[in-house]
């Protein structure tokens, strides 16, 4: 059975902020890994993107290499979508081109 996808982003999204909001930065990345439902490359890029942030602000430290792991997955998202500029600044991060 195919799911809408707006009826599983939304939601997600909503308890990942809340989730974030409660000091749980953990479980706010798992929210937003798990409304990648679909291949549709560029949602997933941008949910991955911002999952990969969120392990910089991580309690009790930052996680450079979760950080650096889903942040080329993001990057290699963009690519395959034809957006190129996203992703040499998603590899370009990585790299550690700045942050």
């Amino acid at each position: 059975a195919k799911r809408d996808w707006k009826l599983v982003i939304r939601p997600m999204v909503t308890l990942s902020e809340m989730l974030l909001g409660n000091g749980k930065t953990r479980e706010a990345i798992g929210a937003l890994k798990g409304a990648i439902v679909d291949n549709n490359h560029l949602r997933a890029a941008l949910l991955l993107e911002q999952a990969a942030y969120l392990y910089l602000i991580n309690s009790p430290g930052p996680l450079y290499r979760k950080f650096a792991f889903h942040m080329a997955l993001a990057g290699r998202h963009y690519s395959t979508c034809g957006n190129h500029f996203l992703s040499a600044q998603a590899f370009t991060l990585v790299r550690g081109g700045g942050a």
